[in-house]
């Protein structure tokens, strides 16, 4: 049995079937069934919400990976292009954002912190591009909170092709993903891999993906995220070191390893 994480369970507001669904999941299971994991964290998850089902010996973390397609793109042709295509201005630099729109990712606070951010420090050269689905209340909801919704520093981009997600992770000042929750995060190991430098939640399985290799703060911390934003922005070299560190961390993620190594658990004890 493959445990993704146990988000349903332990966020059931944002799910209202999820809960019975995964229970009734793990209720099915057998004695002597065995469990592979996608981090330490929903490893830990299972075994405190299932204690009778899930066990330290029956448990195995087995690492997620990313497609190969996701390389560094910096052909000024390709960018180009891929700047039109999602209505990206070309005498601006960009911070990307990709996820969905459910509370749990956080997007509201990251999205004002930046607007904080931007006018803190009278910035005009940087927007933001939000990739995922459309919210349709997102403006609404930044004005209930008191942020003036500003569609030329905020670019709602909506579906994002899987054939350019590489050159706007690529081609990004960095990459946001400061979700509540996550029981793996393929995003940030996507930007890793193109070379991307990273902003991520200190929390559950999100440091086991990063490493050392990003800014990691408090999902429900305004000041940190504006913070990052700013050490990202004013100190360059830091920037690459982080690109470069992502690049590398990104490496020891395969799905060939992941493969080679449940199949040597099922096959050879």
């Amino acid at each position: 049995v493959f445990l993704h994480d146990a988000i349903p369970v332990k966020f059931s507001q944002y799910f209202p079937y999820g809960k019975s669904f995964v229970v009734k999941i793990m209720e099915s299971t057998q004695p002597n069934d065995y469990f592979f994991a996608v981090s330490q964290n929903t490893k830990r998850d299972f075994e405190e919400i299932f204690p009778k089902v899930v066990r330290e010996e029956s448990t195995m973390v087995v690492p997620l990976a990313v497609n190969e397609r996701f390389n560094v793109v910096k052909d000024e042709n390709t960018i180009k292009k891929i700047k039109s295509k999602y209505r990206i201005p070309e005498n601006k630099k960009y911070v990307f954002s990709l996820c969905t729109v459910e509370p749990r990712k956080n997007l509201i606070r990251a999205v004002r912190a930046f607007l904080t951010f931007v006018e803190k420090n009278k910035i005009e050269d940087l927007v933001w591009v939000m990739g995922g689905a459309v919210w349709t209340s997102f403006a609404k909801e930044l004005a209930c909170q008191g942020v003036n919704w500003n569609k030329n520093q905020i670019l709602r981009v909506g579906y994002v092709d899987d054939e350019d997600l590489p050159a706007l992770y690529s081609n990004a000042e960095w990459f946001v993903y400061t979700s509540q929750y996550e029981g793996f995060g393929i995003p940030p190991l996507e930007a890793m891999r193109c070379g991307c430098p990273v902003i991520t939640s200190n929390n559950s399985s999100l440091p086991e993906v990063v490493g050392n290799a990003g800014i990691k703060i408090d999902w429900d911390s305004d000041e940190q995220h504006v913070e990052a934003f700013e050490k990202y922005y004013f100190d360059e070299e830091f920037r690459k070191q982080n690109a470069q560190k992502g690049l590398e961390r990104s490496k020891i993620f395969s799905w060939k390893k992941s493969v080679e190594t449940m199949l040597e658990k099922m096959y050879h004890e």
